[in-house]
């Protein structure tokens, strides 16, 4: 009985029905559509990502988009394989039947052929109806695919629809006539839960489900609902004792009769006691804060759900250069050269920043007033009209986010990284910006009388117009700072850090106190001199000290005491005489 490695040997000694010449152009023909049928799956087409994507397509379509990638290698492998199997049967059952195509099988009495059994008749026969009904079943295949998507889709839906239904849970509590309608924390909560594992599982519904969470957030914590902050009146700019004047505005005073008036520091202590942040809106704000890298991306390419992009308020803003310790002017010129690439490459980042048009949170005209935003990622978040007095801010991601007009009164934003936010017009009086990464970030018009901007915080570079009056800025580096009409009357200047490129036209620095500052700050602080109040920390040859300057360097206390002495009667005032030596 013949073996089908006899059948394939003997295959091997059929001519052709055809020239060398023709075969050749039949394998070329065969060539170039391998060829455009791999131009056509692998580069990129209208409307589609790159290969990767491809790839998760394909893997939709098995039916092993969450396997590890262990899994998806085997399967691809398995695949592969079985492809190569497919195709070598095709190619022996050409061999097989192209001598009865063509005649030219030989005599099956000869010895030469002992001809084909009813066995091999029928084995030929079921491979032909099988490799003729391989596309049927791939097509049967992909219809069955299509359904169980549809289904999946479908399944997707409805637990969407049941978790957005369970945002607007309610319960009844009291008795009597005091029975009242509130809404249900802990279905809430749970429903929230569940649209953060929709939306981590199924990409393609990610940004839905984030319009969804900052909708909910816009609803049932609108800015309309916020407490209102009691401000007190502010001084005017031409008051004979601005640092006194600011002062008492921040800390309250008591007038000649004993009345007492409440300052920002009692005003926002007031505020603070009577916001009641909500669980749920808690929750709904961490679920936003805590997105992945691959949500993100989905973000980027929206409005398609299943394109993915260049979340571009993830690339890493430019650093701006360190101010170099020494005072040759080789050093400054290259510190200025540095500064002005960092200039440029800021300037990039932010036109980046503002032509991206993928998904952007949109938490604007929001109530956040009092909630904990630490640690959260929320780059490019639209803010814009949020109140968020007292809110905490402790090491959040918030590149590229629009903050404009927002009230950010007694907000705390230690370590918070804010490059290229943009700040114009935010009210930020008292606000906690210690330690703050802020390059790039724009202040213009900005509010932020009382504000500690110090701890080495990198700020600006645009302050133009901002009003600072009261605020420190002790350790602040605005080397190249645009300073233009700052109000900064009677502001905490120590060991500030500026140089010539920062831009001090028509500041206002009457009564801010200057300590332990550099050569070149001081030297660029020169014209505001007699407007400031500096002690012997302040290095300047005797000939050139006002004269309302101490000569000697004083401790913390005394500083503030004569700064202050100062500051309620600067004409009458006399510097303290440098203290004798302790005896030996």
């Amino acid at each position: 009985m013949a073996t089908g490695k006899d059948v394939l040997d003997h295959s091997t000694t059929i001519t052709l029905p055809i020239s060398e010449q023709v075969f050749y152009v039949f394998v070329a023909v065969a060539g170039v559509l391998l060829a455009s049928l791999l131009v056509y799956v692998f580069l990129p087409r209208p409307g589609e990502s790159r290969i990767a994507q491809r790839i998760d397509t394909l893997k939709s379509w098995l039916g092993i988009s969450n396997a590890s990638r262990e899994g998806t290698t085997i399967a691809f492998v398995i695949g592969l394989i079985y492809v190569a199997l497919f195709l070598l049967a095709v190619i022996a059952t050409f061999l097989m039947i192209l001598p009865v195509i063509t005649g030219s099988s030989a005599d099956p009495g000869s010895s030469a052929d002992p001809g084909t059994t009813p066995a091999q008749s029928l084995g030929l026969g079921a491979l032909l109806v099988a490799l003729l009904g391989a596309p049927f079943l791939i097509w049967r295949s992909v219809v069955a695919q299509k359904t169980v998507d549809v289904t999946e889709q479908g399944l997707i839906t409805d637990r969407i629809n049941a978790a957005v239904a369970s945002l607007g849970e309610e319960k009844t509590r009291g008795t009597g006539d005091a029975v009242e309608t509130v809404p249900n924390m802990e279905v809430r909560i749970g429903a929230i839960y569940a649209l953060e594992r929709i939306a981590r599982e199924n990409l393609d519904f990610h940004v839905q489900i984030m319009e969804i969470l900052c909708a909910y957030i816009r609803e049932n914590s609108p800015a309309a609902s916020a407490e209102p902050l009691h401000m007190p009146e502010m001084p005017e700019d031409d008051v004979e004792t601005p640092r006194e004047a600011w002062e008492r505005w921040k800390q309250g005073y008591e007038d000649e009769s004993g009345a007492w008036h409440d300052g920002l520091l009692q005003a926002l202590e007031n505020l603070r006691s009577r916001i009641k942040p909500r669980t749920d809106i808690q929750t709904a704000l961490e679920v936003l804060g805590r997105r992945t890298k691959a949500q993100r991306s989905r973000e980027a390419g929206w409005p398609d759900p299943k394109q993915d992009g260049a979340f571009v308020f993830d690339n890493p803003y430019p650093d701006a250069p360190a101010y170099p310790e020494s005072d040759s002017a080789e050093a400054h010129q290259a510190w200025a050269r540095a500064f002005a690439t960092f200039l440029s490459r800021s300037e990039d980042t932010r036109r980046a920043f503002s032509a991206y048009q993928g998904y952007r949170l949109d938490l604007r005209a929001t109530n956040i007033q009092g909630y904990d935003l630490s640690s959260l990622h929320l780059k490019g978040a639209r803010f814009e009209g949020a109140k968020m007095q007292g809110a905490k801010f402790l090491g959040a991601e918030m590149q590229g986010a629009d903050l404009r007009a927002t009230q950010m009164q007694g907000a705390y934003l230690w370590t918070a990284q804010m490059q290229g936010a943009n700040l114009g017009g935010t009210q930020m009086q008292r606000a906690y910006l210690w330690n703050v990464q802020m390059q790039g970030a724009e202040f213009i018009g900005a509010q932020l009388q009382a504000a500690l901007l110090g701890g080495g915080a990198a700020l600006g570079p645009s302050f133009r117009s901002a009003e600072m009056q009261g605020a420190s800025l002790a350790f602040a580096r605005m080397q190249g700072a645009d300073l233009r009409d700052v109000q900064m009357q009677g502001a905490n200047l120590k060991d500030v850090k500026i140089s010539e490129e920062t831009n001090l036209h028509a500041i206002a620095l009457r009564a801010a106190s200057l300590r332990d500052v550099d050569d070149a700050t001081l030297s660029q602080l020169r014209d505001h001199w007699p407007d400031i109040f500096a002690d012997g920390s302040v290095s300047v040859s005797e000939d050139d000290r006002p004269t309302h300057w101490p000569s000697f360097k004083m401790d913390r206390g005394k500083f503030i005491t004569e700064w202050r002495k100062w500051q309620a009667d600067p004409d009458a005032y006399t510097p303290p005489a440098r203290p004798d030596p302790p005896a030996r």
